[in-house]
């Protein structure tokens, strides 16, 4: 069986054995039209369960074989960059922090976000979730779009002749200069020997690969 057939033979298990229906709409038309989705995914995690999105067929999310029961009369969509409970259903559940607090075995404290560490919203496997402060979670913070460089911590200035790339990082609510690059390869790899020393196991970096991965 390959890893498509696995996924979906999982995804359709996990329903049938808590008890999911199986007249009417059954799971297995679901699976079935997974099936051809998964074939386009460069990979997937084997020990996860997928969740459909009801208004992004073109989309998924994947949960621990543990939270499959999440799915049990209710639908998920994406809201944003989240996944939240079908506003259908008169609930607005976010995945992510029902999983969490799953996880926990209680509620999430006041004042604290749930952070995915590989930075996918979509990715609400147990292992890819903490608990983390307002501040930790923006260590973790993707890159901007809108950024000329293209990296984290790393933008163009002008204003300087030669050396034009700088390199800045946050820290302690202060925005502090590292340095100033020939180019933003180099003021990259500046940002991220120091926000492994601020930031540590929160860090998003730019070249996890250098640190032994993390990222």
């Amino acid at each position: 069986m390959n890893k498509v057939a696995l996924q979906a033979d999982l995804w359709y298990n996990k329903l049938i054995n808590i008890g999911a229906p199986v007249g009417g709409g059954t799971p297995q038309r679901l699976v079935n039209n997974l099936c051809w989705r998964l074939i386009t995914m460069a990979s997937i995690p084997l020990h996860c369960v997928l969740v459909p999105l009801s208004n992004r067929p073109d989309t998924w999310a994947i949960i621990s074989p543990e939270d499959a029961d999440v799915m049990i009369d209710r639908r998920w969509g994406l809201t944003g960059a989240y996944v939240r409970c079908d506003y259908k259903m008169r609930e607005h559940t976010l995945l992510h922090r029902e999983v969490m607090e799953r996880k926990l075995g209680r509620s999430i404290l006041p004042g604290m976000h749930i952070d995915h560490i590989n930075g996918n919203p979509l990715d609400n496997r147990r292992s890819n979730l903490r608990e983390v402060t307002p501040l930790q979670n923006q260590f973790n913070k993707r890159v901007q779009r809108q950024t000329i460089s293209g990296y984290k911590g790393v933008a163009y200035d002008k204003r300087q002749l030669k050396r034009q790339w700088i390199a800045r990082i946050r820290h302690n609510g202060k925005q502090y200069t590292i340095g100033y690059y020939a180019t933003p390869e180099e003021a990259a790899h500046a940002y991220d020997e120091k926000a492994v020393i601020y930031h540590q196991g929160y860090a998003k970096l730019n070249f996890p690969e250098d640190q032994g991965g993390g990222g």
